[in-house]
This record gives structure tokens, C-alpha cells and sequence, in this order.
């Protein structure tokens, strides 16, 4: 049937059989890659003048068609385009086809043709051959390689019309190349049928093809009604109310607790006008404050609006006006950071009383499916961020996929998001459905990879969400430290596209977990997962986004909202009860974004249009292929790149301004500014930056700047962002550079430069400044360990991100001193000096010197020997006599104020013991849980040894979250020897852990022949509750002692929640013994 239709729709347009079936062909390759502009490769004999009609020979001439569709209504306009590309270039078809590429394409790459990568062969029919005595019939023959990517040949014969189609294999399968086919008849029927018909809904899918794709796209289940999202934490609080809900450090509130907390707060929002859709404040710091302000606010019916208190002030002011928050939940400490003169405010930390006298009976419920349960806000592109309007039953759907598809539901669970990100919902509320227990971190901890991988092991962590990048680092630092998780059994990723590195592939591998890769913009939470099992060697580079979730239908669209082939790639559109209910307060964003859905049966459905890129692979999976619009992720941090452009654009010194993101080179994306200045030559990048910061969050902050007389443009007027030059890969030019003036310092000045892809640096530029962010502070981290055996706290670099600095921290061995300045604190206060214990470190003293508040300064006195470079001190007075001369370097005069842990505090005795005797006063001895008495027996007694190494094999194994070996019937000694055994594999280098060892013998046999001698005082004793020894200093101190009990044990007392007891009373004992300074 189609050629009689080609015939007779030519005749009507005036065009050639030839120019009809190209048409058709550039309309299905146009659907196909989404470009309406596409170059067509057809050959044409080159027997068009009269003097080579009767030569023999090959004169054949390839041309190279441009048909340009844009704004083409239908198949006729489209078909008077072809003819007029066709007529141009039949005018010019002598023009030697090479000629013409050399003038075009200078430059050839050779995985691909010049000028075009598809080619349309009409061949006519004619006439059979007739030659006296011959036969002649076609021959048809495989050439065993394509020249192009794609051929299409459409032969004339007497029998009717053929198409050969002729592919690339490394490119295409025969599957793909067949649906080619199928889909071009039925679009050239289409037209055919109706030329006039709008060219974008010409259909081309068959009926079986639309039903399969309607079947990947979405899997209906009716679910058990649930109400709200938090009616699934009330049944687990019903079911498990001794159960632990949620975990801070030491802290815990169980399920019921947690119930009767929220319930509290709940009816006193009800009191302050809180109900369905009335919006309330959240600015808090991660504490377990923070799941009772998100149930309370659910349980009274409201809706939470996440206030990150890590944002500037300016930009959560905006945001909170922008909500329309009635409440405001704070602390006293936060209250005044936010400008707000509407919402009523409410402080958790001094209003327990008032909330403890509210019912904690749970509250009606009040809000139907469509009551909002949060908005938060992202990234908006006219310079003000957009608040996410998120419903209970999205909610309520994707905790009951949550609850099937996990297979770890009830497991223990990290919370490491932000709660102003959409994942910490999923972390907080697909724990609690399941009765699992949620893990509270501390930012620190979140910020230190090596801090959470300890967290990991030590809080038995099984289940945690964390973004692709974040995940890098983690893997990274655990390859580095040679230590993994060991009772993680699933990872969920989703904020950016996955990679699988090499380090998370064997990250993976030691872990044996199951990663999820989820996909879901914040307009409709989690729509897509893929399960990753089984060997992560077998896994893609690039993993798949999955599938869609229960009731959620995914569509992989065009321009004109009709489904596309499986393999093409098209828009990702969101459908179903998932979609939000827009954005809050702007009806014409809304509008834009929250379209009618054209295929669902759900009278009034909306989809909405994610501005992704997607295609269904084979296995009916879909892959993410990118952005569509200038909306992008960083470091997995949503970005309207127009909202950075607006805030750059308000300063006086900027003209205009683009901002985009570029490879870093490292497979990171990093942001790039152009600016055009009021003058160009002297643009202050220090000033911009600082500009901006007081105005988005860090991760919007470019890393690159350049410097603009103006900005390239297309023909039309536009940016052209194509133009845009490459930023330099190094630091502003009118930064001024110092070189490195020592081995250390040239040392950082390498990693710095590896790190950030920066050179050169100088040590006193900002690591920021040149490009750095949080998540690459990770990394540096890691570098330092590995090539310098070192480690600094994360605080650190954020407190002065220069290599000056750091060198000052990584001193060299020779300028070696005991003196460890934990806490700086304010002048004019008396410093207190305290010892180590057996070990040798300080490290044990850093939560207390926090503890004891910013304005007590705190020295810790580190022991000699623990990096092999001296011998440790042999003896208590050896060391006390060291360490006296350090302190008097920093107090040459009493009183002094001293102390120690464990085997420290006999060495703060001898030190006192010393001073004294040179005339100087101790105000105060603070004993920490110390001994007068660590001789068990003979210093020579090898089981009396064996039991006492065996503690410090016992604490090294602990600290790094790993089992101890069985200890059934075995001797000290055979204890000690399985300790060292199983300790061995921790340590890269067997060396570090021999010194830290001799150092640890040589003080233990110090501590043990060494006897304390008698003095008056004053002494101050602080006992822990469940220490494992008789003190015994009364014997020595006839004065007598100052005793205070401590909770815990000998090694809990100096961590949380018993640290506050301790550094209370040991900061009241401080302050009586503080004298003029």
C-alpha cells in the first residue's frame, strides 16, 4: 500500500518519490535523537551533463543534505524543506565530495564520517537487463562492513518496494536496527495518511510496543491504608514501646518516650493554631530534639519546613517568610540567628517544663491524603528558593515500597543526611516502620571519614543513605585504614549518578551489602531504584536508575508528550500519587513544572517534568542520561545554576555574569563564574566570593572565576555557553604567591596541589579559595595519612585552611615537645597541664578540654617515643622532670594546676612532688581514676606483664571497632599473644604499632617500681563508679583528699553522657583553685 501513496502524495507536493522517503527518514531520525537539524549522506550518480552518458566508468558523487525541521507544522511542510535542500544541492552536486570535507572539517576524527554518520540510498527501478546470450539477475552479497553508522536503502523492483538497513554493530544490535525499520514504515504510513497532521504526533509505536511500555512504566498495588507517615511510627510505639528509637552518642529515647515527647509538643503547636497544612519552622542542630520537633509537628497536623542552621542567615530568613511558617522551633542558642517577626518561636531547650505539662496522650489526627508533611526548599532559578510542597500519601506509598524492597527493614540505620534534604525523610520514617533503631552523628563525625567509619563499626551500623560522592570518600578512607564495616548489610545512594569506582567496588565487596541506586527528584521524592547483589565485580560502571517504584508511573517522553521507543532517548516524566503538590505559593511555577497527564485515567492526574534525560534499556530498566535544562547537581547538591547568576549578578563590580559547571578533570563537576565587571582588569574574586557566601550555602559558591570583557553570544542573541574559555587550572593571578620554605611545607604544598588540580600553590592560600569544598576536605584527609603517616582533626583545616597552618600542626620531630594545646582558651585564665596515661597519648583529653568550656585553656603532655624518633623516658621523675620544663616554658611560675589519668596522674604527683621542692605552689592535683599502686607484684612477674599489655591490646582493638579473639582458658600470656595476633591486621605498617608497644612496656615498668612520695597537698581524687582498682593515695596524702565519684568505668567516665559529670566537677575544682594569672 505505500507505494501508490508515496506516487500520489509526491505528485501533490511536488516533490520526488526519492524526497518523499527522505523526508520520512529525517522525521524518524529526528524523533529518534531529538535534534530537528540532521545532516543526511545520499550518493547521486554524477551523469548530469550529456558528454559521460555513454562513458563507462564510476562518477558516482556523495552529497550531504541539511534538512532543518525546526518549526516545521507537518509532513508537507517538512517535505517542501527536503526539496529545497535536495534542489540546492543537485545545483552544486559536481563539487567533489572530498572538496568538501576539506574545506569543512580540517581536522578528521577517525571514529566517525565527516559531515554525516547516516546515509539514504533510493535505488529506482528499471527496466531487467536483456544481453543476447546472458542471463542477468541481482546478486545479493554481505560486505562485511558498513561505511556508516547507518544506511537506510530503499530498492525498486518489480515485485514491489524493499528497505535493506545497514548498521554499525559496535553501535547498534539487529533488534535495535529492526525496530529502526518497524518504526519508519509506520511513520511514513502516518504521514501518508494525514500530511497535514502536527509532525511531533505522527504516531510510530505499535500497539503491542505502547502496551509494553505502559507496563515498564508503572506496577499499580493497593496498599493497606495508612493515613499519614507517622501513623507508621505510632503502630511501632504501640508494638515496641521499650524499643530504642533513636540514639545520640550515649543518649537514647525509646519508641515510647519518643511518642510521649512528640505527643507533648503536638498538643502544645495545637495550642498555638498548629493543624493541617499550617507550616512550622524547624532550626535545630542535630540532637534528639530534632525526631520529636519533626513528629510533634506531624502529630499536631502540620506540615515541617527543615531550617538547616548550616545555610547563612539570610537565606534561611528567606526562607522561613517564604513558607509562611506560623511556629518557629528553636533553641535559645539559635533563636536570634533568623531574621523573623511572624512566626511564633518556640525554644525545646528552655521550655521543657512548659511541654511536660501537655498530655502525652496521642492527639486525633487531623488532615486528609493531600495534608502536607513538609516542604523543603531547593535551588530557584529567579534567585529565590522554591519550596517543595511534599503530601502524605507520596509519603505513605513510597515507605510501603520502603518496607518490601529493603532487605534489611528493621535494620540499624545511620541518619546522615540534613533534614533539609528529602533522603532524611526516608532515613527517619523507613526506620521507624519498621522498628529499627536510627543513629544520630555529630556533624564532626559526618564531616570525618575516618571518624564514621568508626561510627559504623562501633554503633553496629547495618543500613545507611548516603550521596554517590560521600560514599567515594567513605571507600576510599576504608581502603586507606584497612578497615570496613563489617555489619553493614545495605547501602542506599541516590542525590547524583552512580559510578562504581574501584574503590566502592571493593568497598562493596568487604562489606557484602547490597547497594541501592534511588533516583527521584525532591517534586516527587524516591521514583526509580535498582538492587545491586551478588559479585560487585559483575556490577556496570554506570548502574542503571532502575525501575519505578509501586504506583509510581515513570515516562520516558518527547517533545510532545508521546511515549518513545525503548533505546531513544527522551524526557523523564513522574505521574501517580508520587507527584507533590507543586510548589508553595508559586502557582505559575507550578504550572510550568506540574503538568496535566495526558496518558494516566486518573481524572485531574498531574505529571511531573523532571528536565532529565532517560531511555529504557533492553531489560526494560532506565538509564539517566543528564540535564535538559541548566538545573544540575554538584557534589550531590541540587543547583539552579540561574539562582547563583542572580546573586552574582546584584553586586555593584559585576556588568553580568554566567555560571556553569565543568569537569574538574577528576570526573567531579565544579562551578565556573564568568564575569563581565564594571572593569575587567581589576576584578576583585576575593571580594565576590565573600559576596556570595554571605548569601547561598557553601556548595554554591564557585571554585573558578574568570575574568570577561564580554560575553560570547550565539547569532541569535543568546549566551554562548560552548564559547565560554576553559578555566585555568590554578590559582587568581592577583593572589600572591610564597612558595614553600621547608620539606613540610613543600610536602602539603604536593598533596594540596594533587587534591584540588591547582598549581601552584602557595602556603598561605586558602584551600577554599582555590577550589575546595567539604567533601574534598575527605580526601586531603586521606592524603595526609597516606603519604605523611599523619592525621588532623577536619576542624582544623576549617578553622585555617592554609598549608602555613597545617605545617604549624605537622611540626617536624626536631621541634619536638610534650606540650599538646588542646583548647587555647582565654587569656588571663590559669592553664591546666594534664598527663597521659600508659599509652602515651593525649587524644583521650580532647572531649574533656571541650567539656570544660572555650575559656579554660588545656594542655595535654604527650609522652616522648611514640614515633620512635627519641627513647621514651624510662621513669616517673625522668618524665616528670620533662615535663616540668615544658610547662614552665608556658607558665614559668605557680600556682599550677595538674592533673592525669589512669598512670598520669602519678606522674602529675611526681611533677608536683618536683615543683614543690623547687618552691613553687600546686593549687590543684587532679587524680583521674589514677592508682598510687600499678606493681602487681614483680616488675619481672612475665603473666603480671601479659595481663596488664593485654588492657592496651584490648583498647587498640576496640578503638578500631574489631571483635576480640575467644578467651576460653587461656593463660595471660596466650591472652596477650591471641591480642597481638588479631591486632596485627589492623596496622599497615607492623613498625607503628612496635613503637607505640615499647613505649607502652618502657612506662608500665616506670609506673610499676615507682613510689609515690608522701605530701600535704591539696590532692583531688575523681573516681569512676566502676573502676577496676583500689586507689590507695590516701596512704601518701596524710592531708587528705578532695574525692569525688564519677559514673562509668575507667574508660567511659571520659566520654559521653559521663564526660559532663566529670569536666563539672573537675571545672568547679578548676575555678576554686584559680588564683591571679
Amino acid at each position: 500500500s505505500i507505494p501508490p501513496a508515496v506516487q500520489a502524495l509526491s505528485r501533490d507536493a511536488g516533490v520526488t518519490p526519492f524526497m518523499l522517503l527522505l523526508a520520512g527518514f529525517h522525521a524518524l531520525l529526528a524523533r529518534y535523537s531529538g535534534q530537528d537539524d540532521v545532516v543526511i549522506g545520499t550518493p547521486i550518480a554524477g551523469r548530469g551533463h550529456l558528454q559521460v552518458e555513454n562513458l563507462i566508468g564510476f562518477f558516482t558523487n556523495t552529497l550531504a543534505l541539511r534538512v532543518d525541521a525546526s518549526g516545521a507544522r507537518n509532513f508537507r511542510t517538512l517535505l517542501g524543506r527536503v526539496r529545497e535542500a535536495c534542489l540546492g544541492a543537485y545545483a552544486h552536486q559536481d563539487m567533489p565530495f572530498e572538496q568538501l570535507v576539506d574545506a569543512l572539517v580540517p581536522t578528521r576524527d577517525l571514529s566517525r564520517p565527516p559531515l554525516f554518520q547516516v546515509m539514504f540510498v533510493f535505488q529506482n527501478g528499471g527496466a531487467p537487463w536483456e544481453l543476447p546470450g546472458v542471463s542477468v539477475s541481482a546478486l545479493a552479497f554481505e560486505p562485511g562492513m558498513a561505511k556508516f553508522d547507518l544506511t537506510l536503502f530503499v530498492r525498486e523492483t518489480p515485485e514491489g518496494w524493499s528497505s535493506i538497513w545497514e548498521y554499525n554493530t559496535a553501535l547498534f544490535d539487529e533488534a535495535t536496527v529492526a525496530r529502526f525499520a518497524d518504526h519508519y514504515t509506520r511513520l511514513l504510513e502516518s504521514a501518508l495518511a494525514a500530511p497535514d497532521a502536527p509532525l511531533g504526533t505522527l504516531p510510530m509505536l505499535g500497539d503491542a510496543e505502547r502496551r509494553q511500555l505502559a507496563a515498564l512504566a508503572n506496577q499499580p498495588v493497593s496498599w493497606p491504608p495508612v493515613p499519614a507517615p507517622h501513623a507508621f511510627f505510632e503502630a511501632t510505639a504501640t508494638r515496641t514501646p521499650e524499643a530504642v528509637a533513636v540514639r545520640f552518642g550515649d543518649s537514647t529515647l525509646t519508641y515510647g518516650e519518643l511518642e510521649r515527647r512528640s505527643n507533648q509538643l503536638a498538643h502544645h503547636l495545637r495550642k498555638l493554631g498548629v493543624g493541617a497544612d499550617v507550616r512550622v519552622g524547624i532550626h535545630l542542630r542535630r540532637s534528639l530534639e530534632l525526631p520529636v520537633a519533626v513528629l510533634g509537628t506531624l502529630k499536631a497536623g502540620g506540615a515541617y519546613v527543615p531550617l538547616d542552621p548550616a545555610y547563612p542567615p539570610e537565606r534561611l530568613t528567606a526562607m522561613l517568610q517564604a513558607s509562611g511558617a506560623t511556629v518557629l522551633l528553636t533553641t535559645r542558642e539559635l533563636r536570634d540567628v533568623l531574621g523573623n517577626d511572624t512566626a511564633r518561636v518556640l525554644e525545646l531547650d528552655t521550655q521543657v517544663d512548659v511541654l511536660a505539662r501537655e498530655s502525652d496522650a496521642r492527639p486525633e489526627p487531623r488532615g486528609n491524603a493531600q495534608a502536607l508533611t513538609y516542604v523543603i526548599f531547593t535551588s530557584g532559578s529567579t534567585g529565590t528558593p522554591k519550596g517543595i510542597a511534599m503530601h502524605r500519601e507520596a509519603l505513605v506509598n513510597m515507605l510501603h515500597w520502603q518496607l518490601g524492597d529493603s532487605v534489611a527493614p528493621g535494620a540499624r540505620t545511620l541518619q546522615f543526611s540534613a533534614l533539609s534534604f528529602d533522603v532524611s525523610f526516608q532515613e527517619l520514617f523507613a526506620t521507624w516502620a519498621a522498628g529499627g533503631e536510627l543513629v544520630f552523628l555529630t556533624e564532626e563525625t559526618r564531616r570525618d571519614p575516618s571518624q564514621l567509619l568508626a561510627l559504623l563499626e562501633d554503633a553496629g551500623i547495618e543500613r545507611f543513605f548516603m550521596p554517590f560522592v560521600a560514599l567515594q570518600n567513605l571507600a576510599e578512607v576504608a581502603e586507606r585504614e584497612g578497615r570496613h564495616p563489617r555489619r553493614v548489610r545495605e547501602i542506599m545512594v541516590a542525590g547524583e549518578q552512580l559510578r562504581m569506582t574501584p574503590a566502592i567496588r571493593r568497598f562493596m565487596k568487604r562489606t557484602g551489602a547490597v547497594l541501592h541506586n534511588h533516583y527521584g527528584p525532591s517534586e516527587a521524592h524516591a521514583v526509580t531504584s535498582l538492587s545491586l547483589k551478588g559479585d560487585p565485580d559483575a556490577w556496570p560502571a554506570l548502574p542503571s536508575i532502575g525501575r519505578p517504584l509501586i504506583n509510581v508511573p515513570v515516562y520516558v517522553l518527547d517533545a510532545n508528550l508521546q511515549p518513545v521507543p525503548r533505546g531513544v532517548t527522551g524526557e523523564l516524566y513522574v505521574g501517580g500519587i508520587q507527584v507533590g503538590r507543586g510548589y508553595l505559593n508559586q502557582p505559575d511555577l507550578t504550572a510550568d513544572r506540574f503538568i496535566p497527564d495526558p496518558l494516566g485515567t486518573t481524572p485531574g492526574g498531574r505529571l511531573y517534568r523532571t528536565g532529565d534525560w532517560a531511555r529504557h534499556l533492553p531489560d526494560g530498566t532506565l538509564e539517566y542520561l543528564g540535564r535538559r535544562d541548566a538545573q544540575l547537581k554538584v557534589r550531590g547538591f541540587r543547583i539552579e545554576l540561574g539562582e547563583i547568576e542572580a546573586a552574582l549578578a546584584q553586586h555593584p563590580a559585576v556588568r553580568d555574569c554566567v555560571v556553569d559547571a565543568r569537569d574538574d578533570g577528576g570526573g567531579q563537576k565544579r562551578l565556573v563564574a564568568w564575569v563581565v565587571g564594571t572593569d575587567p582588569k581589576a576584578l576583585d574574586v576575593a571580594a565576590l566570593r565573600g559576596f556570595l557566601k554571605g548569601r547561598l550555602p557553601e556548595y554554591m559558591v564557585p571554585s573558578r572565576w574568570v575574568p570577561l570583557e564580554r560575553l560570547p553570544l550565539t547569532p541569535s542573541g543568546k549566551v554562548n555557553r560552548k564559547a565560554l574559555p576553559a578555566p585555568a587550572a590554578g590559582r587568581e593571578p592577583a593572589a600572591t604567591l610564597l612558595g614553600p620554605r621547608t620539606p613540610l611545607e613543600l610536602q602539603l604544598v604536593r598533596i594540596w596541589e594533587e587534591v584540588l588540580g591547582v598549581h601552584p600553590i602557595g602556603v598561605r592560600d586558602n584551600f577554599f579559595e582555590l577550589g575546595g569544598h567539604s567533601l574534598l576536605t575527605l580526601r586531603l584527609q586521606s592524603a595526609l595519612r597516606a603519604r605523611l603517616g599523619r592525621s588532623l582533626p577536619v576542624s582544623s583545616l576549617f578553622q585555617n585552611p592554609t598549608v602555613e597552618h597545617l605545617a604549624g600542626l605537622l611540626r617536624d620531630a626536631t621541634s619536638w615537645t610534650p606540650l599538646v594545646a588542646l583548647q587555647e582558651g582565654q587569656a588571663g585564665v590559669r592553664p591546666f597541664f594534664c598527663v597521659h596515661a600508659v599509652g602515651g597519648n593525649v587524644v583521650p583529653y580532647a572531649e574533656l578540654a571541650r567539656a570544660l568550656g572555650p575559656h579554660q585553656p588545656f594542655y595535654g603532655l604527650q609522652a616522648r617515643g611514640l614515633d620512635g624518633a627519641e627513647p621514651p623516658c624510662d621513669s616517673v621523675p625522668e618524665m616528670a622532670a620533662l615535663y616540668v620544663r615544658a610547662v614552665r616554658e608556658v607558665q614559668p611560675h605557680g600556682p599550677y594546676l595538674l592533673g592525669g589519668w589512669s598512670m598520669g596522674g602519678g606522674v602529675a604527683w611526681e611533677m608536683a612532688h618536683q615543683l614543690r621542692r623547687e618552691g613553687e605552689t600546686v593549687a590543684l592535683l587532679a587524680l583521674l581514676d589514677s592508682s598510687a599502686s600499678l606493681h602487681f607484684g614483680n616488675p619481672d612477674d612475665v603473666n603480671a606483664k601479659a595481663r596488664l599489655s593485654a588492657l592496651f591490646l584490648e583498647d587498640l582493638l576496640r578503638a578500631m571497632g574489631q571483635p576480640l579473639p575467644p578467651n576460653d582458658g587461656l593463660s595471660p600470656s596466650q591472652w596477650k599473644e591471641a591480642l597481638e595476633a588479631a591486632s596485627q591486621p589492623l596496622f599497615a605498617a607492623e613498625q607503628s604499632l612496635l613503637k607505640l608497644r615499647h613505649a607502652f612496656e618502657v612506662h608500665l615498668n616506670a609506673a610499676w617500681v615507682y613510689e609515690p612520695p608522701p605530701a600535704s597537698g591539696p590532692f583531688t581524687l575523681f573516681e569512676a563508679e566502676g573502676s577496676r582498682w583500689d586507689h590507695g593515695w590516701a596512704a601518701y596524702a596524710p592531708g587528705g583528699l578532695d574525692m569525688h565519684r564519677v559514673p562509668g568505668d575507667h574508660y567511659s567516665f571520659l566520654k559521653p553522657p559521663h564526660l559532663k559529670v566529670l569536666a563539672a566537677k573537675l571545672g568547679d575544682a578548676l575555678v576554686k583553685a584559680q588564683g591571679p594569672a
